[in-house]
């Protein structure tokens, strides 16, 4: 059976697809023979039902279909309208919000109202004064929605062919317990992605600017979704894989209540129905979690916290821990504080590492102006100046003068680039520090409510709230600091690169002119005997000047000291 492009699929309603019906036997017609149905349409016309009997088959497409049968029939046609819907998100409202022409596909040549859909919603236009989103709008609003669609096009295929004998020209046993199990690990990680960034989606979606391309990209994309699936607006399409996925499990259930023991699904059923259970439980757990994380950010404290959550009377607790704690909550307090020890050696060392770097440059610096000096106190011993001038000696002050500028250069490097990047990264530690602190000031209050004594009353509602949002945000924090340790160690890892990598470009920038003054200056037959006989050298050619330096009292600091010693011990004889 050739399969229907997903945006052009026909529609009819169902729970959890409240849209205004179309023909619904036409999309019914498209899963079941209607001539092979155990139903009054059967038989010669003169046997055929009243008038009000036929209308009440037409509007119910699945009447005469045993129980399960329309279980699984349902579960069918709602995922090929859901896939539908995505599908019109990725080929029309994505595309429309980044300037582009919406990717319609052609429709088969077999069905006239296929065409007649086609055509009206071809005429319409779609050409907008600018793009009403940008590309970073558009990541937010529809996040990883073009994914799903994906996903959820090749679930209805494999669908089709796991419902066997249930659909024409299919065949064998249903098998959908089975493909759901096969399905369900892929389908975790893309809907928890979604879900849990869906009310920032439209927290987003709400706050753009009314623009009149905005204005121009709603009507337009609500008059292309109506003229091809009867779609409502984009707030209500967005919301689709959340109720989706959440829906699964009653269709298991729907599927398993009509199943019977014998079936070679069954289990398999039960199986699915478990396992989309939990992905429903840990996306609805981690969206509480993450809830209380974005509490505790957005009181600042952990004693506003504590007024929040009804603590601010219940007074300081100081409950040790419990001597004996679960396994599991045990290694997970473990890596957590693991995690913390980890995180503070990290901010030390971003600290030390930013003072070292700057006080190395400082010093590199300090030595270059050192140089500076001494090359002009050396040209003025030896007589240079601005009227008497040496060629070599002018070729060492410029090499010594390019040194500075490369020194310069790399004091700016660190500075406008490396120290900007390593405060970001400290920034990025206050997050963690106070969910940690929180964290801390809530264990007691855990510990406490642990080993209140029920005979002794009610514990305060307060200390309830407090374990319970201290499990959640212990919880959070084992299962994000992993993967916020990686990128912190990455974003230290790049830093110290860097800095490795511009301290080699400076020996590099100072070594080669080095290098090339010293060929330049080399006389044939010279030795390079080492720094011994060049200090040698020095001495004996300035040994007279040494020995008149020598004799002046005023310029030896030995001499000095020790005449300023012996006149403070006459002072004190005296």
């Amino acid at each position: 059976m050739p399969r229907v492009p997903p945006l052009l699929l026909p529609r009819t309603p169902f729970p959890d697809k409240p849209l205004p019906p179309i023909t619904p036997l036409s999309s019914f017609s498209s899963l079941v023979d209607v001539s092979t149905l155990d139903s009054p349409f059967r038989g010669d016309p003169i046997d055929s039902p009243p008038l009000s009997t036929t209308l009440l088959l037409l509007s119910n497409p699945f009447s005469g279909l045993s129980k399960r049968t329309h279980a699984l029939l349902e579960l069918i046609e709602s995922e090929r309208a859901y896939a539908s819907d995505l599908a019109l998100i990725r080929n029309i409202h994505l595309p429309v919000a980044l300037g582009h022409e919406p990717q319609i596909p052609t429709p088969p040549e077999s069905s006239s109202s296929f065409i007649r859909t086609l055509s009206t919603a071809s005429g319409s236009s779609t050409t907008l004064l600018r793009p009403p989103m940008t590309p970073d709008d558009a990541r937010i609003i529809f996040s990883n929605l073009p994914e799903l669609a994906e996903f959820s096009d090749e679930f209805v295929a494999r669908l089709e062919i796991a419902l066997g004998s249930v659909l024409p020209n299919g065949e064998g046993e249903d098998r959908v317990g089975t493909l759901f199990i096969e399905m369900i690990p892929r389908m975790e990680s893309p809907y928890t992605y979604y879900i849990t960034r869906h009310s920032t989606s439209l927290t987003h979606l709400h706050s753009l600017p009314q623009t009149p391309a905005l204005a121009a990209y709603h009507a337009t994309t609500r008059t292309l979704a109506q003229q091809l699936s009867n779609a409502w607006d984009l707030p209500s399409l967005l919301i689709k894989p959340v109720q989706r996925l959440l829906n699964y499990a009653g269709f298991l259930y729907n599927i398993i209540e009509a199943t019977p023991d014998s079936h070679g699904d069954k289990e398999n059923l039960r199986r699915a129905k478990a396992m989309m259970e939990a992905v429903s439980h840990a996306i609805n757990e981690g969206q509480r979690r993450r809830e209380i994380v974005k509490q505790v950010l957005a009181v600042g404290k952990p004693a506003e916290l504590f007024k929040k959550i009804g603590l601010g009377n219940v007074g300081r607790v100081l409950a040790p821990a419990p001597r004996s704690i679960s396994r599991v909550d045990s290694e997970e307090i473990e890596r957590v504080m693991q995690m913390e020890r980890d995180i503070h050696l990290t901010d030390q060392f971003i600290q030390r590492f930013a003072k070292e770097t700057v006080e190395w440059v400082k010093s590199v610096l300090t030595l270059t102006s050192a140089l500076r000096s001494w090359t002009e106190g050396f040209g003025r011993v030896i007589g240079l100046g601005p009227d008497v001038t040496k060629e070599a000696f002018d070729a060492f002050l410029t090499t010594v003068d390019r040194f500075a500028t490369v020194c310069v250069d790399l004091d700016a490097l660190v500075r406008e680039q490396l120290l900007p990047q390593l405060r970001v990264l400290l920034d990025t530690i206050k997050r963690p520090a106070l969910l940690m602190e929180t964290l801390h000031a809530l264990e007691p209050h855990h510990y406490a409510l642990l080993q209140h004594n029920p005979a002794k009353g009610r514990p305060p509602s307060g200390l309830n709230e407090a374990s319970i949002a201290y499990v959640a945000l212990r919880a959070q924090l084992g299962a994000e600091l992993p993967a916020y340790l990686t990128l912190l160690h990455d974003g230290v890892t790049l830093c110290v690169a860097r800095l490795a990598t511009w301290q080699a470009r400076l020996w590099r920038d100072v070594r080669t002119p080095w290098s090339d003054l010293w060929d330049a200056m080399h006389v044939e037959g010279e030795m390079n005997v080492g720094s011994e006989e060049t200090v040698r050298i020095w001495r004996a050619r300035w040994e007279k000047l040494a020995h008149d330096l020598d004799g002046l009292n005023i310029i030896s600091p030995e001499k000095s000291t020790l005449a300023m010693g012996s006149a403070r011990r006459k002072r004190n004889l005296i």
